[in-house]
């Protein structure tokens, strides 16, 4: 018996050995053939220099080599860590330190969505997916059936053009796409028999959080996430050049300061402290002292509203 239970033993220490042999064959055979291992991020050959150097870039780098196969579908892309980035199919770089900022991949047989990684490309300014097969909703609105790919929700705020026509896509179009959205927009809206999607009405005296509003029918504003809650109302106005105007102005609760936008073209006309008057039921007058500026309150304005006013004024434009 202790002859057998020997055996056993030998030959289980002899298997383990050449399961360890032919592993450092394997292993060996690969470094001599210069097999390299697998990678899931860019290298210094992939980046023309170090990761360190070119960390913005890295980050655009990594996020399309993680995109690559949910936006290649059926079709091909050349990304790869093996390849250098400045070669790779339809990207350009440029800047200071480099950044990707534009992707060219029309009509290249891409399939399936479009991946949320391109929304850490920071610094994209153009994108052409048009006549591909990508897929999905193009909607923002979940009060309706379908949601934005996630790719294109996520789209970094530099974008000033998109390209998507040719794209089986459903759904209805989110208005604020049309901020990055060339004539090629209307093109796919065609095709498919897409609408714009409905934006909430903003209702005067109501406090509201962030989105995106439609105040009177008129003009659609984007608040923030983050900021102050806002209210709304419409006042007469009066420009020395113009006359008297309709305006839509938008102030935080305490309605201590405001900013107002024409009704018609979302353009501001002015902002600041509101007239101590006005609370007190001052009349119209009052208000447009404040937005031509000629009100003497000096009252210390609250932080960071200018900043949120900014915004709001940035994304200000008539409804479609």
């Amino acid at each position: 018996m202790r002859e057998l239970v020997w055996g056993k033993r030998t030959r289980i220490v002899a298997l383990a050995a050449l399961v360890v042999a032919l592993a450092a064959g394997v292993t060996l055979g690969m470094t001599q053939r210069g097999d390299a291992p697998a990678t899931t991020g860019c290298t210094e050959a992939t980046l023309g220099g170090s990761r360190a150097g070119n960390a913005a870039l890295a980050v655009d780098c990594d996020a399309l080599l993680a995109a690559r196969h949910m936006l290649a579908g059926d079709g091909a892309l050349n990304w790869s860590a093996g390849t250098p980035l400045a070669e790779w199919d339809g990207v350009t770089i440029a800047g200071a330190p480099p950044r990707v900022v534009g992707l060219d991949l029309r009509a290249r047989g891409l399939s399936g969505s479009i991946p949320p990684q391109l929304g850490s490309l920071t610094a994209l300014t153009s994108l052409d997916l048009s006549d591909n097969a990508l897929t999905g909703s193009l909607s923002l609105r979940p009060s309706l059936a379908g949601s934005l790919p996630a790719g294109v929700r996520d789209l970094p705020p530099t974008l000033a053009t998109l390209r998507l026509a040719g794209n089986p896509f459903t759904g209805c179009i989110d208005e604020r796409l049309r901020l990055a959205a060339t004539n090629d927009l209307a093109t796919l809206m065609k095709e498919r028999g897409l609408s714009w999607c409905p934006v909430a009405t903003m209702p005067g005296k109501t406090a509201l959080g962030a989105g995106t509003w439609q105040i009177d029918g008129n003009v659609i504003v984007d608040i923030p996430q983050l900021s102050p809650q806002v209210m709304w109302s419409a006042i007469e106005g009066y420009d020395a050049d113009s006359g008297p105007s309709l305006l839509y102005c938008l102030s935080d609760l305490s309605e201590r300061e405001e900013i107002c936008l024409d009704a018609y073209s979302g353009v501001e006309v002015g902002r600041g402290m509101i007239d101590k008057y006005r609370r007190g039921g001052g009349a119209a007058a009052a208000r447009s002292e404040t937005v031509s500026g000629e009100s003497g309150e000096t009252a210390t304005p609250i932080p960071g509203l200018n900043a949120v006013f900014d915004r709001i004024a940035a994304s200000a434009r008539p409804a479609p």
